[in-house]
C-alpha cells in the first residue's frame, strides 16, 4: 500500500485556543520544538486538534524524535472521539506495520470508523483489503460497496476501481454504461487512465452504441494527459476514419 502523505491540521477555535494557536504559530516560525510543547498542553486540555498535530509530528520525526507508536497513542486518542483523520491514520499504521506491529484486523477496525465517519481514503483503503484478501476474507461485493463509498466522498481511485469492476462484472453484473459514467469521473479527476478506458468501450460498442468519435476524443484526452496507449489508440482510430 502507498505511502500517505501526513500534512499538518490547522485547527482553530477550542477550548485550549491560546495553546494550540501559539504553537501554530511556533510551528510555521521553524520553533517545531516548542510547537510540540505547547501543543501537549492543548492536548491534555482535551484539544483534538493539537494531539493530531502532535501524531503528525511523531509520526514523521518532524521536530521531535520519530516515535510511531507514540503517533498512534495521539491518534486513537482523539479517533475514539470521533475524529475520523485521526482513525484513518491509525488504520495507515497498523496496516503498514511500520514502526509499530502490523495488525490488519486492527486496520480493518480503523479504517471501518473513518469511512463510517465519511473518510474517503479509508473507505477506499477498506474496499482495498476486501478486494484483495489482505486480512480479511475477499468479498468482492464489499469491495464494490466501498469503492462506490469512496468515490461519493470524492476519492477518485475509488471511481475508477468501481468502473473496473462494472467494466468487466467482478462482483456486480457487467453494466459498461455505469462504467463509462465513473471512468469519465476518473477522467476528469487525477487518473487519466480512465480515460483512455472509456474510449475503449466506445470504440468496441460493448453494451453501448459504437463510436469512433466518442472514442477519439477521450483517447486523445487520455494521451493530452500524458497516458502513452491513449496517444496510440488515438492514432490507430485516426488512421481508420476520415473525421
Amino acid at each position: 500500500m502507498r505511502k500517505v502523505l501526513l500534512s499538518i491540521l490547522l485547527i482553530l477555535g477550542s477550548v485550549s485556543a491560546n495553546s494550540l494557536t501559539d504553537g501554530l504559530k511556533a510551528y510555521k516560525s521553524g520553533d517545531k520544538n516548542k510547537a510540540s510543547k505547547l501543543w501537549e498542553i492543548a492536548c491534555n486540555k482535551g484539544d483534538f486538534g493539537a494531539c493530531f498535530n502532535l501524531g503528525i509530528m511523531y509520526g514523521k520525526g518532524d521536530g521531535v524524535k520519530q516515535d510511531k507508536q507514540k503517533a498512534l497513542n495521539y491518534y486513537i486518542k482523539v479517533c475514539n472521539d470521533g475524529y475520523e483523520k485521526a482513525c484513518y491514520h491509525s488504520g495507515v499504521l497498523f496496516s503498514e506495520g511500520d514502526g509499530i506491529k502490523q495488525n490488519k484486523r486492527k486496520a480493518l477496525e480503523f479504517y471501518t470508523k473513518s469511512c463510517d465517519f465519511g473518510n474517503g481514503k479509508s473507505c477506499y483503503n477498506l474496499a482495498f483489503l476486501y478486494d484483495d484478501g489482505d486480512g480479511v476474507k475477499i468479498n468482492k461485493q464489499k469491495a464494490l460497496q466501498l469503492y462506490s463509498k469512496a468515490c461519493m466522498s470524492g476519492e477518485i481511485k475509488g471511481c475508477y476501481n468501481s468502473g473496473l469492476m462494472y467494466d468487466n462484472g467482478i462482483g456486480v453484473k457487467q453494466n459498461k454504461i455505469k462504467a463509462i459514467e465513473l471512468y469519465t469521473k476518473a477522467c476528469e479527476g487525477e487518473i487519466p487512465r480512465g480515460c483512455n478506458d472509456v474510449g475503449v468501450i466506445y470504440q468496441q460498442g460493448d453494451g453501448v452504441n459504437q463510436d469512433n468519435k466518442k472514442a477519439k476524443k477521450f483517447f486523445g484526452k487520455a494521451c493530452n494527459k500524458g497516458i502513452k496507449l491513449g496517444c496510440e489508440n488515438f492514432k490507430n482510430l485516426s488512421k481508420q476514419s476520415i473525421d
